[in-house]
């Protein structure tokens, strides 16, 4: 379920911060936060692991969009609530906190104001108990119920096709898995069903 679907507004800790918005530089300094955030998680010993398979630029987009949501107010995010996108990793508090104080450090090395740095924190805070879990699918494992999990879904930022790499323009339908970030142009998934007579499945790409 999107953390959209319900449409009441958000209040509390939650409740949407315009002015933390303006301080991001509608966004552009929060975006390189996040590039440089997802390219020292993708080496980093702890973090690494649980982004087998998936896009750093994918991600990049999915966790701007769920910021921008919960900063400025706009409700445009369409992606799983954190505990549903999160369901198959086995993450301790101490990880979480890891992760926290990586994510701190890439927003202020981009130069961004301590102020948009702590609300960011406390946002992710918010959703600690959501995400927080001692038993469940090991990270790298195939979860299974997700093998064919592909839907169609716009998106504003270009994107890059994993298959043949053609740039799909903003604004555009992709297909793309939801726990892998496997992007999909339309004309490769035209030619895998005319050619195979199915919709695609994660172990065939």
């Amino acid at each position: 379920m999107s953390i959209e679907s319900n449409k009441k507004p958000r209040r509390g800790r939650l409740a949407p911060r315009p002015e933390i918005w303006v301080l991001c530089d509608d966004g552009d300094h929060l975006s390189r936060g996040l590039e440089l955030f997802y390219e020292r998680a993708f080496v980093d010993s702890r973090l690494a692991v649980f982004f087998r398979g998936f896009s750093q630029e994918w991600l990049r987009i999915k966790q701007f969009s769920f910021l921008r949501s919960l900063i400025s107010g706009d409700r445009s995010y369409m992606g799983n609530h954190p505990r549903r996108a999160h369901h198959w990793m086995a993450i301790s508090d101490d990880l979480f906190t890891y992760r926290e104080e990586m994510l701190s450090s890439a927003l202020r090395d981009v130069g961004l104001p301590e102020v948009v740095v702590e609300h960011i924190r406390m946002l992710d805070e918010t959703f600690r108990s959501a995400i927080v879990k001692e038993q469940t699918i090991a990270p790298g494992n195939t979860d299974t119920k997700h093998e064919t999990a592909f839907e169609r879904q716009y998106f504003e930022e270009m994107l890059i096709c994993d298959l043949c790499a053609a740039q799909i323009p903003g604004g555009d339908a992709v297909v793309y898995h939801r726990r892998t970030g496997t992007v999909l142009c339309h004309k490769c998934v035209s030619d895998y069903v005319s050619a195979s007579g199915s919709y695609p499945s994660l172990a065939s790409l």
